[in-house]
């Protein structure tokens, strides 16, 4: 019995020394003085209209500009169509009920973008470049360390006013890139879909102290099948109430 303990817990370490060799070093990244954007993007394998809209958030990864985070929230209430999302998740689509409720519209649809806390139509790119050059001040900076931890991530999270903020909460999502689906069912059968900037796991909220601060710890695990290599984490600072993005910051694995 001992002997199998031991055991168990050199495979266990084995297992982190594994994760840490494919690239996953320790990291610690500060958000720079101006303000990035927050891009969501809520799309699904079951919907028909959603493979350019997945393409274009991976255009727009691949230009790896410091001033853009964005994520991929697959909901799942195309599920029903026959095809099960594998990266789709109830949580996913209870946020993107959450989005529309805070900014007053009634329906949600796929694909949907959503940039700092607003709808915006199917990435209008030019808009959006337009928005990405001209950087506002940050109003807070974020610090995120990654360590990797038995069963995924660890992070630790320092949030700091930069100028005064009235209520705001802190969200870590676990993303993974370079993702496929061979799709068997549904509008998009026999389609093989490829995507970035999946989330797989989401901490939070964590609510800001009356002075705008937030100290926070805590693990991210891996997916079923996820590449820690392929994957980082994003933080961001939104509005408690409105919902708006006050700052972001992402770390990929390195």
């Amino acid at each position: 019995m001992r002997l199998a303990i031991l055991l168990a817990g050199l495979i266990a370490q084995v297992s982190v020394l594994a994760m840490a060799a494919e690239g996953c070093r320790h990291q610690d990244r500060l958000s720079g003085p101006h303000q990035a954007s927050l891009l969501e993007l809520y799309t699904s394998e079951g919907c028909s209209s959603c493979p350019p809209a997945d393409q274009a958030l991976s255009g727009l990864l691949n230009k790896a500009d410091p001033s853009l985070v964005a994520l991929a929230f697959h909901v799942d209430y195309w599920d029903y169509l026959g095809w099960t999302d594998r990266f789709a998740s109830p949580r996913w689509s209870q946020r993107q009920y959450q989005r529309a409720r805070q900014a007053g519209v009634r329906t949600v649809y796929t694909p949907q973008f959503v940039l700092n806390g607003r709808d915006v139509a199917m990435v209008a790119e030019r808009l959006l470049q337009k928005q990405l050059a001209q950087p506002a001040t940050a109003p807070m900076s974020i610090r995120l360390s990654l360590n990797v931890a038995e069963k995924g991530l660890a992070v630790a999270v320092e949030v700091k006013p930069l100028a005064a903020v009235s209520a705001g909460k802190v969200y870590a999502a676990l993303y993974e890139n370079g993702l496929e689906s061979r799709v068997q069912a549904g509008e998009n059968a026999g389609t093989v879909l490829r995507h970035d900037a999946v989330v797989r796991g989401l901490l939070g909220p964590w609510q800001l102290d009356a002075g705008g601060r937030l100290q926070m710890t805590g693990i991210l695990p891996l997916g079923v099948g996820q590449r820690l290599m392929n994957s980082g984490v994003a933080v961001w600072v939104e509005h408690s109430t409105s919902g708006q993005v006050l700052q972001a910051l992402s770390v990929a694995c390195q």
